[in-house]
């Protein structure tokens, strides 16, 4: 067994003996075993077992990579499974204290809850892993684990009460803050009909909040069909929504997914090297140097531009360097275009390579010529780099020209489409 595998066997049994040795949660769980209690005792359990897993998942990512830095895999075998085997414990609850409910209003319907999200357990461990520093964060990843755990509750109480309402119930759904309180919760706390009176805010917590939300089913087991006058139970209605919230949730995820997608489309680089080598004149065209150029000092810029001007050929000069409105100007007007040569020795420096680049060609932007020198660099790290910068920093159409140890070895294309990037 490897040590991933070994930490995740640690995690089940540790958090599995937690569960069983803590006499609240035994309590509740005997609570709700006799058919008492609700989702008071389940919110408890929630907020118990979500820190906990949070707790176990980070001392173990820490042991074995101290200085913070999480690889990928290591999150993604931690986390998601890690956070399951948290859901299935806090469904049962949760569905138990629903069937309590049911019980005590004398309702036959069936008791839904939400399904296990893996996209957001996914996401969780990816932005683990992504973080630089993972030990400035660690103290407040039981509250993110925490805050998905009560969210289960949440949900249940929430499709509980859509099921309930079809079937010709009357629930009330009732938010109660915990102790001293947040504005925003203390403005939600109430007791509300669902569904017409019920803030949609109901249903959403922030980092680190312990509101419990309950539910009322009202009373009755049956409706009547106002045309036919037949009673209809509630079990075949909770198959129905049901099997609509599962409809519905892909229809919304993969609304989401291409949203997400064409919104991320215009900043992601296209290589477009065979378009450039293809239609490559090597040679060709004038090469010139401003009069006011230090040579001796811009020796790198010249091999830049003698590289540009004999691989792809095309009208160069190698601009003076000046300062203009405290931005300075770029190195090369090339093609027509302006371009600005940015040497970086790591895939990580070229985001600020690539921010202070832009402004320089900000007035007739043409590119940026990204120089690895001779430093041996993952290039797809490198190109996440580039995209993320990109995304959040550029207004304008550019190409970016990697080369390294004297060759140019990429050429990316970001064509900027639609709205703005953000800023």
């Amino acid at each position: 067994m490897d040590k991933l595998a070994e930490a995740a066997d640690r995690i089940a049994r540790t958090f599995e003996r937690l569960l069983r040795a803590d006499a609240g949660m035994a309590a509740i769980r005997s609570k709700l075993n006799q058919e008492k209690g609700g989702y008071a005792e389940a919110v408890r359990f929630a907020s118990f077992s979500g820190t906990k897993i949070g707790e176990l998942i980070r001392d173990e990512l820490l042991a074995l990579y101290p200085d913070g830095k999480i690889p990928e895999e290591a999150a993604a075998a931690l986390i998601p499974p890690s956070l399951r085997r948290n859901y299935d414990h806090v469904i049962q609850i949760a569905t138990d204290a629903q069937r309590a409910l049911n019980e005590r209003a004398r309702t036959k319907t069936d008791v839904v809850h939400p399904a296990f999200s893996k996209p957001k357990a996914q996401n969780l461990a990816l932005y683990v892993s992504k973080h630089p520093d993972f030990r400035k964060h660690a103290s407040l990843f039981p509250q993110l684990t925490e805050n998905q755990s009560l969210a289960l509750v949440d949900k249940t109480v929430q499709m509980n009460a859509a099921l309930h309402s079809r079937v010709g119930l009357s629930p009330k759904i009732t938010r109660r803050t915990a102790g001293a309180c947040c504005k925003w919760c203390s403005a939600l706390a109430g007791t509300y009909r669902y569904p017409k009176e019920v803030p949609k805010d109901v249903w959403r917590r922030h980092r680190a909040c312990r509101c419990v939300v309950e539910y009322d089913p009202g009373n009755g087991s049956r409706r009547q069909n106002v045309h036919t006058k037949d009673w209809r139970k509630g079990t075949t209605e909770a198959r129905e929504i049901q099997n609509q919230m599962l409809v519905q949730a892909k229809r919304e995820k993969q609304a989401r997914l291409k949203k997400a997608k064409d919104e991320e489309a215009p900043f992601k680089g296209k290589s477009v090297t065979p378009e450039y080598f293809g239609t490559a004149k090597p040679g060709d065209g004038q090469f010139k140097v401003d009069d006011g150029c230090d040579r001796g000092r811009i020796t790198n810029e010249m091999q830049v531009a003698k590289l540009l001007h004999d691989t792809l050929g095309g009208d160069i000069r190698v601009l003076e360097e000046r300062n203009e409105n405290n931005v300075k100007t770029p190195d090369y007007l090339w093609r027509g275009k302006y371009w600005d040569l940015k040497t970086t020795s790591t895939e990580k420096a070229v985001d600020s390579a690539i921010r202070s680049g832009l402004k320089q060609i900000m007035q007739n932007p043409g590119g940026l010529i990204i120089d690895f020198g001779k430093n041996n660099i993952n290039f797809e790290i490198a190109k996440e780099t580039m995209d993320q910068r990109m995304k959040r920093s550029c207004k304008m159409d550019i190409d970016i020209i990697v080369i390294q140890k004297n060759n140019i070895t990429e050429i990316l294309r970001y064509k900027m489409t639609g709205s703005l990037p953000r800023q």
